[in-house]
């Protein structure tokens, strides 16, 4: 296993406060240029005046997020520039330091969104449209084209792009995100001359398509931007196992996790500090196999195997609308998601 250094266990650390914040944002209505303090100060004053609002979840969130914060004065003292929430389900920010150095923060799958964590893996082709820059101060419009990128991947590309347009010259530029807001920093990190840093946590990986498509398109820039992402992973997350991995084996780093939690919580401990570095557990490499025999399936038949299990995620944990399937597809997927899990046990042992 090779070890975290101290230093980028500290930045890694600092994204994590980011995520934790925007997990928590919408309760209450922030304003460009307050600092995470200040923000912080007011999830509390929000918990108080609405306790039966607040889950258990969300109040050890606040917690390590408050004392994390008494640790860290250069976290603390960052503003926030820019809070999204889009219609697709995709929730973002930008915290700016004193230092003139931007983060990039996507949350993990929103509403709307599972459809395309399946989608990304299945390694069909489809239709984006991309916003491009000759310089940060210069936009053009790129046509459509076709592309192993899901809506979401292209999404968030493009809002990344469209806030550099208003920024100048930032001193650095981070990149981060949980979960599938990991795999969307991944994907702009590989794509953007501009990012230096990414910090991807139990984000998964992509579809063997479309990393063959990377590696082709983005000729020795591929291996050169894959050197600037770290990988923040619970030891038992069965996430971040799943797809082709574009992160370096030696910026992959595992953590304690509490009670196998898949949430950017569960590698904080009560001060919001990343917990110690482990082995991978005996799950997460459970994950890694099943994953293996989903990718060695044909694109269609990796389709029929995702489609149930995210249309179910949509129904029950997005509050979107489910996919349609018919009966017939719904029995195919289950003989195919057995084959599968069974297949997997048997190569993890």
């Amino acid at each position: 296993m090779n070890s975290i250094s101290n230093e980028t266990k500290l930045k890694a650390n600092i994204q994590a406060i980011y995520i934790t914040y925007l997990y928590l944002s919408k309760k209450v209505i922030a304003k460009n240029g307050e600092t995470l303090s200040v923000l912080c100060e007011r999830l509390e004053e929000n918990r108080k005046a609405n306790r039966d609002k607040w889950s258990k979840r969300e109040i050890k969130q606040l917690k390590q997020l408050k004392s994390a914060i008494e640790r860290m004065g250069y976290a603390a003292n960052s503003k926030l520039q820019i809070l999204a929430y889009l219609p697709s389900g995709m929730t973002a920010c930008v915290f700016e330091t004193r230092f003139g150095e931007l983060s990039f923060v996507f949350k993990g799958t929103g509403d709307g969104e599972w459809a395309d964590n399946g989608e990304g893996l299945t390694g069909y082709e489809s239709e984006n449209t991309y916003i491009t820059y000759e310089s940060m101060a210069s936009s053009k419009f790129e046509t459509s084209k076709t592309d192993y990128a899901t809506r979401s991947q292209a999404e968030a590309f493009n809002w990344f792009n469209c806030v550099l347009s208003f920024v100048s010259s930032p001193k650095k530029i981070i990149v981060s995100g949980h979960s599938k807001g990991g795999n969307k920093a991944q994907f702009i990190t590989l794509h953007s001359p501009y990012v230096d840093e990414c910090y991807s946590f139990n984000g998964q990986g992509f579809s063997p398509e479309a990393v063959k498509s990377f590696e082709k398109n983005l000729g020795p820039d591929f291996d050169k931007r894959r050197l600037k992402m770290h990988g923040i992973c619970a030891n038992d997350d069965y996430v971040s196992a799943l797809g082709k991995r574009i992160i370096p084996d030696e910026n992959m780093h595992f953590f304690e996790s509490e009670n196998g939690i898949h949430g950017i919580d569960a590698i904080l401990n009560k001060t919001g500090a990343l917990r110690d570095e482990v082995p991978k557990s005996r799950l997460s490499k459970y994950a890694e196999s099943i994953s293996d025999e989903f990718l060695s399936l044909s694109p269609g038949f990796r389709k029929i195997a995702a489609s149930p299990l995210m249309s179910m995620f949509e129904k029950y944990l997005g509050n979107g609308e489910p996919i349609n399937m018919s009966n017939e597809e719904i029995i195919g997927a289950i003989a195919v998601s057995a084959k599968i899990l069974f297949k997997g046990l048997k190569n993890s042992n």
